[in-house]
């Protein structure tokens, strides 16, 4: 068997970044987890910049191992309309993070260390449960058609009780599962098709349904669009700029629409 082997290094230097080993070696292994996380197989040099990004991140970490028993988190619900009959047909659940320490945490600094640390699930259960709990309230004062999307990350979907815990929040807020859309990204789509399209065939046979968001950014084949249970497109805001009011305007917008 060939074994194919690469190494990632981190650099710091004396006296430039220190004057002790303890000093040195932790500058370097955050270079070094720098190397990692850019590029594998690379090398980095330390620079204090670094060092802030760090410190920056284990703060972040820290207060949001924190966050949901300290009830920090709250929701956001994004409609959406329906263009003919201009009624809310839906809404978009969206994570809002407001700490203490950090003040309101934009959720692109934030998700990626969730799920690096596997809080996402905890997270992600959090969200499901108050966004159906919110979604029941509107049906019981008569909105009785409206749904709700929510996020799902690739950590949450990965789980092996994932659809158990999805089917139990439902019951327990009572919920009809066509009124939930999962969303996931066509990132997560491509890197894990294998490991989670058969769950996806799962829940849409549960009734729940599935979008695809920021589709048209990767690099999918549209063969996947006939193996996976989509239900909606959410087509990427690169292609939305760039239609105009012209009628005669043949926009890639349009061609995406019309595969779809």
């Amino acid at each position: 068997n060939l074994l194919a082997v690469t190494i990632s290094l981190g650099i710091s230097l004396y006296p430039l970044h220190g004057y002790d080993l303890d000093t040195l070696l932790k500058f370097a292994d955050i270079a070094m987890y720098k190397a990692k996380v850019a590029n594998r197989g690379s090398y980095i040099l330390f620079d204090q910049e670094m060092n802030m990004q760090m410190q920056e991140r284990m703060l972040l970490e820290n207060e949001l191992r924190k966050a949901l028993e300290r009830e920090e988190f709250s929701l956001r619900f994004q409609p959406l309309l329906d263009i003919s009959s201009g009624k809310i047909h839906s809404m978009e659940a969206l994570l809002r993070w407001d700490n203490k320490k950090l003040g309101s945490v934009s959720p692109a600094k934030f998700i990626h260390i969730a799920e690096e640390t596997s809080l996402i699930n905890p997270i992600g259960d959090w969200v499901l449960s108050h966004a159906c709990a919110f979604l029941k309230q509107l049906h019981d004062q008569g909105f009785a058609d409206i749904s709700v999307s929510v996020n799902v990350s690739i950590i949450q979907l990965l789980q092996q009780n994932f659809i158990e815990k999805v089917m139990n929040i439902l019951a327990q807020t009572n919920v009809e599962p066509q009124f939930i859309e999962l969303e996931i990204t066509e990132s997560v789509l491509i890197e894990s098709y294998d490991g989670i399209k058969d769950k996806l065939l799962e829940l849409k046979a549960k009734g729940i349904r599935i979008a695809l968001d920021d589709f048209g950014t990767g690099y999918s084949s549209l063969s996947y669009l006939t193996h996976i249970p989509i239900n909606t497109l959410k087509i990427d805001k690169t292609f939305i700029d760039t239609i105009s009011n012209d009628k005669d305007d043949k926009s890639l917008t349009s061609m995406i629409i019309m595969i779809g």
